[in-house]
């Protein structure tokens, strides 16, 4: 994939703006911690905004009094927070801009009012939040354009909306750079600016060794959720297998997903809301652990059973455990499907839970 299209790509600059605000090897980061650099860190990913009561009936009253829509439960992509000056960081990543009279300008009202007086009531401390769009480079202007006027009739309203800033993605030469507006560099303490996020980038460059979070939720193209299912399956995959060498013989060895995927992720996956937590653990207990059962239960019966999010191993010899990590190391004989669960196994898997 030419640098180019992923940086529009919705999976790719979620998981970029989270590696710009975790911590990281200053000489040896994979992803420039810009935002870590400054003091923020993760204080949520893809987590559902609760207006305070009296906020919500606010904007109720306007929407209906202008015939507008606005959204009453907004998701951020990301939040960062900076505790010791009170600050905050509320993302939201598009493949494209757009304009005031976009179907994502519901959704864009519901950000600046989320990043007004109502981000102080939900999260004590944090009283200067600024809304961040980050758009491919070129679309800022109109992203800009949109955001004031969207600010404008929403004051005329009566409503108070917070500030809001556009950054953007880009490329120059080998490099994916971050272009800083004025307003987000205020913001964070620095200068504003373009800089280097990801440096020595070939000429197809495969993006998918910096997924972190992934959920179907984000991405519209099926072809493409596919391809995003496996890259986060095999990363399960081979910490699976680390963690296995260590079991033990004769003795239940349980592993169940949401540990898998905290360790996976660095301990990221904990930031996410708990839909997408639920979605990224079905993908793993539907794909992974139900794949590898179904495939030893004729051939070893007990070696693997599968109970609500976790699977147990057990292994009879060290021959029988060597012949099965053999057997999960090779991707062409286990050849994990990349589908999305359906429906009914997700029910059947999480009814009792």
């Amino acid at each position: 994939m030419r640098a180019d299209q992923f940086i529009a790509d919705p999976i790719f600059q979620v998981n970029l703006l989270i590696w710009m605000a975790i911590d990281q090897p200053s000489e040896a980061f994979r992803v420039r911690p810009l935002f870590h650099e400054h003091g923020f860190e993760l204080l949520y990913i893809e987590q559902p905004f609760p207006f305070p009561t009296e906020i919500r009936r606010r904007i109720e009253e306007a929407m209906v009094k202008a015939k507008l829509t606005i959204k009453l439960v907004p998701e951020p992509d990301i939040l960062l927070q900076h505790r010791g000056q009170g600050k905050a960081l509320y993302f939201e990543a598009k493949r494209s801009a757009f304009t005031a009279q976009s179907s994502n300008s519901e959704q864009a009202r519901g950000h600046l009012l989320a990043t007004g007086p109502a981000f102080g009531e939900v999260f004590d401390g944090l009283d200067s939040c600024l809304l961040v769009y980050v758009v491919p480079s070129l679309g800022e202007l109109t992203m800009r354009q949109c955001l004031d006027e969207l600010t404008r009739d929403l004051t005329m309203l009566g409503l108070t909306v917070g500030r809001s800033s556009v950054d953007a993605l880009g490329v120059a030469g080998t490099s994916v750079v971050y272009q800083l507006d004025s307003i987000t560099a205020q913001h964070i303490g620095t200068s504003g600016g373009s800089m280097p996020v990801i440096e020595g980038l070939a000429e197809e460059t495969d993006p998918s060794p910096l997924l972190l979070v992934y959920s179907d939720e984000d991405y519209p193209d099926e072809a493409g959720r596919g391809l995003y299912r496996r890259a986060l399956q095999n990363q399960v995959i081979a910490r699976l297998l680390c963690d296995l060498q260590h079991a033990p013989i004769h003795s239940d060895f349980p592993l169940n997903a949401r540990d898998l995927l905290v360790g996976t992720t660095a301990g990221v996956f904990e930031f996410l809301g708990k839909q997408r937590q639920t979605s990224m653990e079905r993908l793993i207990v539907q794909n992974v652990f139900r794949r590898i059962a179904e495939f030893w239960a004729e051939r070893i019966p007990g070696l693997v059973k599968v109970q609500h999010r976790q699977a147990i191993f057990y292994f009879v010899d060290e021959a029988r455990k060597d012949e099965f990590l053999d057997w999960l190391e090779s991707s062409k004989k286990t050849n994990f499907a990349d589908t999305k669960p359906k429906v009914s196994e997700q029910v059947e898997l999480f009814a009792t839970e």
